[in-house]
């Protein structure tokens, strides 16, 4: 379909791209470089129709890379988090500490493998980085765990009552059912 494509004025290294996260556009989308975009920019991507390549009308064009991309940044936090809680593990260890050993089973269950876990939904399901909900969700999310780990922390050296910890739990059950919310709505394709 690229060869019978003529689109003057963009690079020739055009390439296809299933549309899965979209299903009322149409099925193909093609990706090109304006020739008067600096090579740096992000690929601009115009739509077209497989039945009559041609592009659609002015307002198509959506620039690639824009938008967040959530997998990255949830398994990155979810590294910062395994990271913390290494470092956090080996003081309790070093320092014969576990009367701490909750926190730090909250940081890795809630912290790395949570976000590492919504990090891999969101690169298997694409359309959920597109939800309106998506950015809020991740810093509903995240803010909840750290308030969550600072109480718990508290609880573990002797707090009775820690407002933080009930606020983290509740921010961070917010967060999670977001994500519920997100995956009923958009979680039906798959990257295939």
């Amino acid at each position: 379909l690229t060869d019978s494509l003529q689109v003057t004025g963009f690079s020739p290294a055009c390439w296809l791209r299933r549309e899965v996260d979209e299903p009322e556009l149409p099925d193909w989308m093609i990706f090109a470089r304006p020739l008067s975009f600096p090579a740096s920019t992000t690929t601009a991507c115009y739509r077209f129709n497989a039945d009559s390549p041609n592009l659609t009308a002015p307002g198509a064009l959506r620039l690639e890379g824009t938008m967040q991309r959530m997998d990255r940044n949830y398994i990155l936090l979810g590294l910062v988090w395994v990271l913390v809680g290494m470092v956090f593990g080996t003081w309790l260890g070093a320092s014969n500490q576990l009367n701490y050993a909750n926190s730090h089973a909250h940081i890795g269950l809630l912290g790395f493998v949570t976000s590492v876990l919504f990090g891999l939904l969101h690169w298997a399901y694409p359309a959920l980085g597109k939800s309106r909900l998506a950015m809020p969700q991740l810093a509903i999310y995240q803010i909840g765990i750290v308030l969550l780990i600072i109480g718990k922390f508290n609880v573990d050296r002797g707090v009775t009552i820690e407002p933080l910890l009930i606020a983290g739990a509740l921010i961070t059950i917010l967060g999670t059912a977001m994500m519920l919310v997100m995956f009923v709505k958009h979680g039906t394709k798959a990257v295939t």
